[in-house]
């Protein structure tokens, strides 16, 4: 029983290597950018597997267990709060934030959400996923967030919304195939002007986050000299998907914010932990993120992040 116990963990440990490897060639397929996203778990299993083998006589492939778990969290460390960045915050200059939250689309529970988000108090929301079953209750936030920009639901799905304090103007609106990524201006208080996106990406594989993005490419070569997007990306900061997103866009990606999307089926804080970082928030020009922050879970699928930030000279 004990040599069959070995050789399972043998068989996980190289099966793990194999999916962290492949990982890396999602240019060549998404399947490969799917097997991406679960990188650290895979490296986290190969620790385990290291600790369990070391003290057996197979010694190397414990070896093998550890160096693919280095690889694998150095790679992905992008997406765990360790790596988040506190900036200093310039002088003389009003800070801002946006909100960013994916509601479930099919929640059966909106009212609190809502009455969550209404409390709060950024001076932009990002917000996917706004199907049908959140109508009623959006309403009531369109006192205090007088400027939307609403790019249509397609299916049940629902589309993304910005909701704004400040004036939007027409210039650069654009909405995506399937109510997945919209983009609009905004006046800020200070008088710059800024381009705030909302996307909603679906997965790499086996759905076709892929040949949505296709169709952004145009809209992202002539973004704006200064821009900050969020939003669900289905996609971890370190895939191919989001790299792509943010070269072609010459945007940065903010790092640290965590896992955002979380497994439902387990339990309590094993949930949040063992989540994905799939939500994200891009920047270029005058935007000065300050600092990204994931907030407290208010019901949905996915936890809320608040980004805030300063524009710059």
């Amino acid at each position: 029983m004990i040599r069959l116990k070995k050789n399972l963990i043998i068989l996980c440990v190289v099966g793990s290597v194999l999916a962290i490897g492949i990982g890396f060639f999602g240019h060549i397929h998404p399947a490969f950018d799917t097997f991406a996203h679960f990188r650290m778990h895979f490296a986290v299993c190969l620790l385990i597997a290291f600790l369990v083998l070391v003290f057996t006589r197979h010694k190397v492939v414990a070896a093998l267990a550890l160096g693919a778990a280095a690889v694998g969290i150095y790679t992905a460390q992008i997406g765990y709060p360790w790596t988040a960045k506190q900036r200093a915050a310039l002088s003389d200059k009003p800070v801002y934030s946006l909100l960013h939250l994916n509601l479930l689309w099919n929640h059966n529970d909106p009212e609190p959400v809502v009455n969550w988000l209404s409390e709060q108090d950024p001076d932009i929301f990002s917000l996917s996923e706004v199907s049908h079953v959140w109508e009623p209750y959006v309403l009531r936030l369109h006192d205090k967030w007088p400027y939307i920009f609403h790019c249509p639901e397609y299916g049940k799905r629902g589309g993304v919304r910005i909701y704004s304090k400040w004036p939007m103007t027409p210039k650069g609106e654009y909405c995506g195939v399937f109510g997945t990524f919209g983009k609009t201006s905004v006046k800020a208080p200070s008088g710059e002007t800024l381009t705030i996106g909302s996307l909603h990406l679906r997965w790499p594989w086996p759905a076709s986050g892929p040949e949505q993005l296709e169709t952004f490419i145009p809209e992202l070569e002539q973004l704006a000299e200064d821009v900050l997007i969020a939003g669900d990306f289905n996609a971890t900061p370190w895939s191919r998907t989001v790299k792509r997103f943010a070269q072609t866009g010459g945007l940065n990606i903010a790092s640290g914010i965590g896992p955002s999307w979380l497994f439902e089926e387990l339990p309590g804080g094993l949930a949040r932990i063992a989540g994905l970082p799939i939500d994200h928030v891009l920047h270029k020009g005058r935007v000065h993120v300050l600092s990204t922050e994931r907030l407290e879970y208010v019901g949905s699928d996915h936890f809320p992040i608040l980004v805030r930030f300063q524009i710059s000279e």
